[in-house]
């Protein structure tokens, strides 16, 4: 019974705290993940949901960086009950949230030898601010996804250890592979499972038994990692940070020193942060995550007898961290949703020390207990807070720049948001500040291009399209073109720009509503129609 009502606030407390994202629309990756993703619009694509790296995103830059076949299964699973009604993308994204709360509250009750721990824990799991972005961004779900098939293996496996059997034993490695399909951040649980043989089951590291067991899931990593490679034929996302290894790794401990200032100061989140690499010895994020990294390593090394299962906790929190790091180069630096496994270690740790200090003497338990309760209200504002911010386009991109005016993604998304409302002149300077930060960033530069014609400096826009001729197989390339020559009146070599680019991606519906005008204009209304009918196709 006690459990019942334990794991009913659990939900509670959580769907409140997300029930204000529930209205949110299609922003940021969504826009290309799910809005104009047309993989996901036949569930029983099954081949091209699993195995084709572009069935993830309409945008080639964002396919072919991860493969997670899970993530575009539940898409198309949510499109094809919900089509473009975004309630039910986010309702699932908050249940999926949910459910991993509650695994993550059945695992702690084997670790974990009192019941409060465990609540506590999963608790400011479930209301930490970090997870905004997992949960109340549709595109997120990859992480809650995958740490719901991690969570079953992982008690599948304890199961296994404490009654030996060998159906558990199965579940244990049927769930690890979804949950390396899910995000690839899984690989490592066979590390977190041998330190639980050797620090919670208290048992030999040299055991051949605990190898023999730890062996399955090693060599599933290993299919994964090679099938992974197969599919989008790269390790890495991106090359060396800063230019070189050293750099690269060195900045890796400043990351380590600002995940551990959100998870203890969760008040400045952004969508996108800007992390300068590491450059000199006297960078105070590099040292500020090296004694980081030093003291957390002392104190595991203290507690590994004390209180393993808290100890447990530590490592899963660094564990969790080390695939996010940029030890193996990302596409970004830092992101809140990487928090989201990782946290769940942490809270474990944090939530035991609050449990200790709650039994201490009456007369300070009471103030002890009002902070925790305090905390806690705290906690779950500063998520509703957040919430807000992925509502739409224009309050994410707006809170970016209040804090990152540099933001080159948020400088583009708010820059095409004032394209749409006729305000080229604030456009382009938004592009160009953009540009300044990131000047490799193509769909920024194309956005750019379009203000200049927009605001008909068509010579200035031509020069610009010149400098870049090296794009020819970028459908943005010609898309562009086509709008420079429609403004200029030359018809029919928009036509043929129109064309180039509809032939390198056919299911933009932007492309078509340009060729409808172009077809308009040049008093053809069949052709004009047919491309309309074309857009209505594409949007359902």
């Amino acid at each position: 019974m006690v459990r019942f009502v334990l794991c009913t606030l659990l939900c509670g407390l959580a769907f409140c705290a997300y029930l204000n994202s529930i209205r949110g629309a299609f922003v940021y990756d969504d826009i290309a993940n799910v809005a104009q993703n047309q993989y996901i619009r036949n569930l029983y694509n099954w081949q091209d949901l699993l195995l084709n790296p572009d069935a993830r995103s309409s945008l080639p830059s964002l396919s072919r960086k991860n493969y997670r076949p899970l993530f575009n299964l539940l898409n198309a699973f949510d499109y094809h009950f919900w089509g473009m009604n975004t309630f039910g993308y986010h309702l699932t994204n908050i249940l999926l949230h949910i459910l991993t709360g509650l695994l993550l509250f059945v695992l702690l009750e084997y670790l974990v030898p009192n019941p409060l721990t465990s609540f506590l824990a999963t608790l400011f799991f479930l209301l930490h601010p970090a997870n905004v972005e997992a949960v109340a961004n549709i595109s997120g779900r990859s992480s809650s996804i995958s740490s719901i098939f991690f969570l079953v293996s992982l008690l599948a496996y304890i199961h296994w250890d404490r009654t030996g059997s060998r159906k558990t034993a199965a579940f244990a490695y049927l769930f690890f592979f979804p949950s390396l399909l899910g995000r690839e951040t899984s690989v490592v649980l066979p590390v977190l499972l041998f330190f639980y043989e050797v620090m919670i089951a208290k048992k030999d590291w040299r055991a051949r038994m605990v190898w023999l067991r730890l062996l399955p899931f090693v060599l599933l990593t290993i299919g994964y990692l090679v099938l992974r490679n197969h599919v989008i034929g790269s390790w890495a996302q991106h090359s060396y940070w800063g230019g070189s290894m050293l750099i690269n790794d060195l900045t890796s401990l400043k990351i380590l020193y600002l995940y551990f200032k959100m998870l203890v100061l969760p008040v400045r989140l952004i969508a996108e942060y800007r992390v300068q690499t590491v450059q000199s010895p006297y960078d105070s994020g590099l040292w500020a995550g090296f004694f980081a990294l030093i003291f957390l390593g002392y104190w595991l090394y203290t507690q590994r007898r004390i209180k393993p299962w808290v100890t447990f906790g530590g490592l899963w929190f660094l564990l969790g961290l080390l695939p996010v790091l940029n030890l193996v180069p990302l596409d970004s630096l830092l992101n809140d949703r990487f928090l989201y496994f990782p946290l769940a270690g942490a809270c474990l740790v944090l939530a035991e020390y609050l449990r200790k200090a709650m039994v201490a003497p009456a007369r300070i338990r009471g103030v002890i207990l009002s902070c925790v309760c305090l905390a806690l209200v705290f906690t779950m504002a500063l998520t509703m807070r957040r919430n807000l911010v992925w509502i739409s386009e224009e309050a994410l991109y707006g809170d970016t720049l209040k804090k990152n005016p540099y933001s080159p993604r948020a400088c583009n998304g708010m820059g095409l948001l004032l394209l749409r409302e006729n305000r080229a002149e604030d456009a382009l300077m938004l592009f160009r500040a953009g540009l300044l930060a990131d000047p490799y960033y193509g769909q920024l530069f194309y956005n750019y291009v379009q203000a200049l014609i927009q605001l008909r400096r068509f010579q200035e826009a031509d020069e610009q399209l010149k400098k870049n001729s090296d794009h020819m197989e970028d459908p943005n390339y010609h898309h562009v073109y086509a709008l420079l020559y429609k403004e200029k009146g030359h018809y029919r070599r928009a036509l043929e720009s129109i064309n180039k680019a509809i032939d390198l991606n056919p299911f933009l519906a932007d492309y078509y509503i340009t060729r409808s005008k172009i077809y308009y204009a040049m008093g053809d209304l069949e052709a004009a129609a047919r491309d309309l009918n074309k857009v209505s196709e594409i949007a359902r």
